[in-house]
């Protein structure tokens, strides 16, 4: 099992809440039809933490797949 974990960051102007919208639909669908992919999480930055300013990142996404073959 590989387990990949990638930090996200939206396009420079892309609002907060198209980003997440895109991120949950649109880009999910590809995720999910990957070959040999078993897990697919998504976590969002909670909308409270733009309150304090520009997060480092919109999210982290966790991709688990069967082994490193395509």
């Amino acid at each position: 099992m590989v387990k990949m974990v990638t930090c996200i960051k939206r396009k420079p102007g892309m609002s907060i809440e198209a980003f997440q919208e895109y991120w949950r639909t649109k880009h999910a669908d590809i995720v999910l039809n990957l070959p040999g992919m078993r897990k697919y999480v998504q976590s969002h930055t909670l909308l409270s933490a733009y309150r304090k300013g520009e997060p480092v990142h919109d999210g982290i996404a966790e991709i688990w797949f069967d082994d490193t073959r395509p």
